[in-house]
């Protein structure tokens, strides 16, 4: 049995790369299909699957945490789960300009979408709970914090052609939840490289990993290629740990985005300012998508910006 039963799966193409098509799976109630249509307006959940920004996919189904799933059941909301690029074949300014084709296709394509499909429910673009784990986390939380940059156009992360802007149609993120993702490149696990254990794993030896690591980033710069989908394979599943252990993800995380955002500082803004009008009696939070950030207190990635033991 699949912990998808109760939802009807409906794949669709937010954006073209390099003749790529990326795509997202819309997780539909399946009850709202086996009824007639009564148009009625339903929350939504967008869900950035995680694996370290190297794996995953959006129909992976063991990554996809159950509760997010009954909390989507419990209030008949539509799921969104977009594929991304993945490193190292991309980089993060790849991955943050598909997140951003993502928002604008939320905007501008998905309600006429519903309606030729006749779905039997229009998707609340004014509801929507933003989510994720590990990457996918991280994603959900630039999505919080620069929605209205992204849906004016001026992210700042496209090196194509600027998109349409459809002003007509309000997106609103109500909140973000956002599960053991990486958030803070500082933290030492994630800048000093030495041998350890990952998630109850050994990695190959320093010199054996930087081997493997190598011998990877070489095929990838020679073949050019484009990865959206990836399942832990014993073969990438030792490449992410031996990335892990050697520090690269800091390397590439912290690579070019464009225009002048750099995802981790501006999570360390939010946090200084959230800090700032906590400490002000008379202020008032504006500004600010309310961020629910979970994480095991013995994670070794979590940053004092967020937890203070």
């Amino acid at each position: 049995m699949s912990r998808f039963d109760p939802f009807t799966l409906l794949d669709l193409p937010y954006r073209i790369v390099k003749n790529h098509s990326l795509d997202a799976t819309l997780f539909i109630p399946t009850h709202f299909l086996s009824r007639s249509n009564h148009k009625q307006k339903c929350p939504v959940m967008v869900h950035f699957h995680g694996g370290g920004f190297i794996l995953g996919h959006r129909r992976y189904e063991p990554w996809f945490a159950q509760w997010f799933l009954d909390l989507a059941k419990a209030h008949d909301a539509i799921i969104i789960r977009p594929d991304y690029r993945l490193l190292p074949e991309s980089n993060m300014g790849d991955i943050l300009s598909d997140v951003d084709h993502f928002w604008r296709w939320v905007q501008c394509d998905l309600l006429r979408i519903a309606e030729e499909h006749s779905w039997g429910v229009i998707p609340d673009l004014s509801r929507i709970l933003c989510c994720g784990e590990s990457s996918g986390g991280s994603l959900a939380v630039y999505s919080g914090l620069e929605l209205s940059s992204i849906l004016s156009g001026k992210a700042g992360h496209d090196r194509e052609a600027a998109i349409s802007v459809c002003t007509d149609v309000q997106v609103v993120i109500q909140a973000v939840i956002s599960t053991y993702a990486p958030l803070d490149l500082d933290v030492p696990e994630l800048r000093i490289p030495r041998p350890r254990t990952i998630m109850g794993m050994r990695p190959p030896p320093p010199r054996q990993a930087e081997i493997l690591i190598r011998k990877y980033m070489q095929k990838v710069q020679q073949s050019g290629s484009i990865r959206t989908w990836q399942e832990p394979t014993p073969e990438m599943w030792e490449l992410f740990l031996c990335m892990t252990q050697q520090c690269y993800f800091s390397r590439l995380l912290k690579g070019k985005c464009g225009g002048n955002k750099d995802m981790f500082n501006m999570v360390k803004r939010m946090a200084a300012k959230v800090a700032q009008q906590h400490n002000n009696p008379e202020g008032k939070m504006t500004g600010i998508v309310p961020v629910w950030i979970i994480h095991g207190v013995n994670d070794t990635l979590v940053s004092h910006f967020f937890y203070n033991p």
